[in-house]
């Protein structure tokens, strides 16, 4: 075979190959399903489901927050820690400030999530009196696509302004 017909048939077998990875990529439908992630997320708040909150991780999930790195070694005592948060607070808002903004990896196998909320809710100070928290967060979510399809939590790293107490 003539060398310049080798370098034709690898140029067109590189194509081809690459092609069929863009084709498996699904950019839009990627996006809508880190978003419904996102939406997910709150509706768990207000419905108080920590199961729901917990699906979302990966086995690997990190949070870094405060100061400390958690990394899932027991996802039953992670869904038993925001059971007991839940159970404790009555969300009132729990809302973007602004929408999110949302990237991929080029291959599509990673994505990141930057993320401006407010959440303002009614809970109880130490000694047991009825107050309501308003705190600005903006963190860092990052998802990895599993080999079924599904987008999972990898890590996620998070900043807050100091929340504003005020006696109900």
């Amino acid at each position: 075979m003539h060398v310049t017909t080798k370098i034709i048939i690898y140029g067109l077998s590189a194509l081809i190959f690459s092609s069929c990875a863009q084709a498996s990529r699904n950019d839009e439908g990627d996006e809508q399903a880190l978003r419904k992630i996102h939406e997910d997320s709150r509706a768990a708040h207000f419905e108080k489901n920590a199961q729901a909150m917990i699906e979302q991780f990966s086995p690997e999930m990190i949070s870094v927050n405060r100061g400390k790195i958690h990394k899932v070694t027991s996802p039953e005592k992670d869904k038993d820690a925001f059971q007991s948060y839940f159970n404790a607070v009555e969300f009132k808002k729990w809302d973007d400030v602004t929408p999110p903004v949302l990237r991929f990896s080029d291959d599509h196998t990673l994505a990141y999530m930057v993320v401006d909320k407010l959440v303002v809710l009614d809970t109880k100070d130490s000694v047991g009196r009825p107050i309501e928290e308003t705190t600005r967060y903006a963190w860092v979510s990052i998802y990895r696509k599993q080999n079924d399809g599904n987008w999972k939590l990898e890590c996620i790293a998070s900043t807050n302004e100091p929340e504003v107490v005020k006696p109900l």
